[in-house]
């Protein structure tokens, strides 16, 4: 079964960076495809994928490792809306955009397109929960 879970918005950003970190690593370990509201600060990314590192040295047998995926509005805005979305952000935090988090032995690859999102998934996984379901 493919579990999703969705954190919003308010609740990730009154973490600190670790505990963003600690509650994705958890999540995904527990084979569940995260859907973050919002985007991750880049130091906060690179932190993620060091961490996903670390356990992977440790525990390759049970953790494959992650895929992410960052998707925002990458349209080209006039100067009148650039200064509308900076005033938003600075009063509101950067809520734009969506993050997927997804453990590697479930999510193969996650695609932006303009206007849609692809998720593919492994064809291991896809499999055995198919045989399970058709039992």
């Amino acid at each position: 079964m493919i579990t999703f879970r969705y954190i919003p918005h308010k609740k990730i950003s009154s973490l600190d960076s670790k505990d963003k970190i600690r509650t994705i690593l958890e999540t995904i370990k527990d084979d569940h495809i995260l859907i973050i509201e919002g985007r991750l600060k880049s130091t906060e990314e690179a932190e993620l994928i060091r961490a996903t590192m670390n356990i992977l040295s440790e525990d390759v047998e049970t953790f494959n490792g992650i895929e992410i995926g960052t998707f925002y509005d990458t349209e080209e805005k006039d100067l009148v809306k650039r200064i509308k979305s900076s005033i938003a952000k600075f009063l509101v935090g950067d809520k734009s955009g969506l993050t997927i988090i997804g453990p590697a032995n479930i999510v193969k690859e996650l695609r932006q397109h303009p206007e849609h999102i692809e998720m593919h998934f492994q064809k291991s996984f896809m499999n055995k929960n198919i045989k399970e379901r058709s039992k």
